[in-house]
């Protein structure tokens, strides 16, 4: 993840450090949705602009999805 974090922190102007906070967060979120299927999850905006981009990289996303979760976790734009 070092190499997302990275390229997150390029993506959004965002300090590496912060970076690192939000990947952290972002992960625990993606735990609790996996565990949580049925219900409908919101994420703050950080972490959501975080799934955006990790959905970018399609195939970075699915291989971190399987490896982690054993399937994709979907991600459902947040309309406004």
């Amino acid at each position: 993840m070092k190499k997302f974090i990275v390229e997150l922190s390029n993506y959004y102007n965002w300090l590496p450090l912060y970076s690192q906070c939000v990947v952290f967060e972002y992960e625990r979120f993606l735990n609790i949705a996996n565990k949580n299927e049925n219900l409908k999850l919101l994420p703050c905006n950080d972490i959501e602009q975080c799934w955006q981009y990790h959905v970018l990289c399609m195939d970075f996303y699915t291989k971190y999805c399987v490896k982690r979760f054993g399937h994709l976790i979907m991600y459902a734009p947040i309309a406004t």
